[in-house]
């Protein structure tokens, strides 16, 4: 039996895995094919049938894709070790207003949170570098390129870099399972939404 799951490359450095190894233990003769995309591209890829399931942000969700929230991923500003607010306890985003930021390209779900963030702040960004995957942005920034806003990286070397609590306006971003209504789930693949669905908190 094998699943197809699409999630965030973000997730791939949180808790995610933790739940995929718990579940395979449970059930040692399911396997997965995994795939990684921004959430609109693995919600195109769920349509045409690529992945029964797939882990990705809030967004705007159509019919006949339904969603259901997982749980919630504190946002931190992310700084050079050698930065001049790396000893910083937390941080206000009117006090990044001036600095080169790196951002994940447009259309990506925690890009649009990011910017929500900013526009609620009543700042704009002077986006400098753009990349694909958090761990180039995080990259970049330890390169002394930019400073940017990511969740927390674990697992990801973090010898370069410091990441900072925001106090104001608190950033998050929501996480949650999507699948397509309607459609055929094998009952491995229902097996496993009901893993996630009991495993995962929400706040």
């Amino acid at each position: 039996m094998k699943l197809f799951v699409g999630f965030l490359h973000t997730l791939s450095t949180s808790h995610i895995l933790d739940l995929l190894a718990s579940f395979r233990a449970c059930h040692p003769k399911i396997n997965f094919r995994l795939g990684q995309g921004p959430s609109h591209n693995l919600i195109d890829q769920m349509h045409s049938g690529e992945f029964d399931l797939c882990l990705i942000a809030s967004m705007e969700i159509k019919s006949p894709i339904v969603w259901r929230l997982l749980w919630k991923d504190e946002l931190f500003v992310f700084v050079p070790k050698a930065h001049k607010y790396s000893n910083h306890k937390n941080i206000a985003l009117e006090e990044i207003s001036d600095e080169a930021f790196i951002s994940l390209k447009e259309g990506f779900s925690l890009r649009i949170t990011v910017e929500q963030a900013f526009k609620e702040a009543g700042i704009t960004p002077k986006i400098t570098f753009e990349g694909e995957e958090a761990d180039t942005v995080a990259g970049l920034v330890a390169a002394g390129l930019g400073i940017s806003i990511l969740p927390n990286l674990k697992g990801t070397d973090q010898s370069k870099i410091t990441q900072i609590p925001i106090k104001s306006p608190y950033c998050q971003r929501t996480i949650g399972i999507a699948w397509v209504e309607g459609r055929y789930l094998s009952p491995a693949t229902q097996k496993f939404k009901q893993f996630i669905l009991d495993h995962s908190y929400e706040e």
